[in-house]
């Protein structure tokens, strides 16, 4: 929750743009033929924000192996699960 506070407290238009950008980020994944054969061991996902400008990077390929079974660590399940988590706090605080 609090990688989503600027000095002003909860910034909802960071979350917001997290929110847009994990969308793209399932987006992306769905639609890669290299996402499909590998196995994503140990990768991250880096949250970047300063001055209300928000970004997501995918990061730590190293661990990275072939796989026949697409997605079969569940990567986009917990990606979809974290912004839902996102949607949540979001709506805490909006008011």
């Amino acid at each position: 929750e609090h990688f989503l506070y600027s000095e002003k407290g909860f910034d909802i238009t960071v979350a917001n743009s997290f929110l847009q950008q994990l969308d793209q980020v399932i987006e992306a994944a769905s639609n890669s033929k290299l996402f499909k054969q590998y196995e994503l061991v140990g990768s991250s996902l880096l949250f970047l924000h300063c001055n209300g400008k928000a970004a997501i990077r995918w990061i730590d390929f190293a661990n990275s192996l072939p796989s026949k079974v697409a997605d079969g660590n569940d990567v986009l399940e917990g990606i979809r699960r974290l912004s839902m988590a996102i949607e949540e706090l979001t709506e805490k605080y909006k008011s």
